[in-house]
């Protein structure tokens, strides 16, 4: 019995001491945190006193200095995490606004690459309605009736071959295009053989002597007609500068 009574005070003794060990532990602890609770307000203190020599307060009784200085303190911390916040999200704008700049030039080189690679396709579809177009001439001029048969179109279109070039070319085609109105429409002659085009094309001069006005030209895909067509306005502006410039060379002269 003596035995076993000394085992249960050694045991109950261990258990106070490990309780009286952890609230030595937890008073450290809170004594700790209270120390730098104090050490920040000393700082903070210490900072409001500096800033506070700067203001005077002589005219205050020694209870209306301390509520200034209560309020100088509340005031001085308020700023400082509004100072904070304001840097923070400064930070926040800055890293954001970086990112949306990364992506528009993301977004930029994106639309750079497609244009090009949408230019790239229009000048195969170029070539390729070329292609299909290159023994196709349009003919310019030639009078027009209302619900014209294309047989009087075919004759009309053999009459200039042979009047204008003294030759008959062999045809695919012949037809109007357009709509029938105050100028005659024109007329799509697709021949059978390419060679005959460029012979056209090279004498189509000798269509000055027809009685009538007739222009005869190639076929050309809208994108290559107009590409040509700025091509030929660009060459006009350019003569018609360098015209100028001569004369105006000419009258200093």
């Amino acid at each position: 019995m003596g035995r076993g009574g000394t085992r249960k005070n050694t045991a109950g003794s261990n258990g106070v001491i490990i309780n009286f060990d952890r609230k030595i532990m937890t008073r450290n602890q809170k004594k700790l945190e209270n120390e730098e609770i104090s050490k920040k307000r000393k700082t903070s203190e210490e900072e409001t006193d500096e800033e506070m020599e700067e203001v005077d307060m002589s005219s205050l009784d020694e209870s209306q200095q301390k509520l200034v200085v209560v309020l100088y303190q509340l005031l001085n911390r308020s700023t400082k995490r509004l100072e904070k916040k304001i840097a923070d999200l400064k930070e926040k704008y800055d890293r954001e606004m970086e990112e949306i700049k990364t992506r528009l030039t993301e977004l930029e080189e994106d639309k750079i690459m497609k244009d090009c690679k949408i230019r790239e396709l229009q000048k195969e579809v170029d070539h390729i309605q070329q292609q299909t177009r290159k023994k196709n001439l349009i003919i310019h001029g030639i009078p027009d009736r209302q619900e014209e048969p294309n047989s009087d179109t075919y004759k009309f279109v053999q009459e200039v071959f042979k009047k204008g070039f003294e030759a008959n070319f062999e045809t695919e085609t012949v037809r109007r295009i357009g709509k029938f109105g105050d100028q005659p429409r024109r007329i799509l002659v697709k021949l059978k053989n390419e060679t005959d085009i460029e012979k056209i094309m090279k004498t189509k001069h000798k269509l000055k002597n027809f009685p009538q006005m007739i222009y005869i030209n190639r076929d050309l895909a809208p994108n290559v007609a107009r590409e040509m067509a700025n091509k030929r306005r660009a060459e006009k502006e350019r003569k018609a500068r360098l015209h100028e410039e001569e004369g105006r060379l000419g009258s200093q002269g």
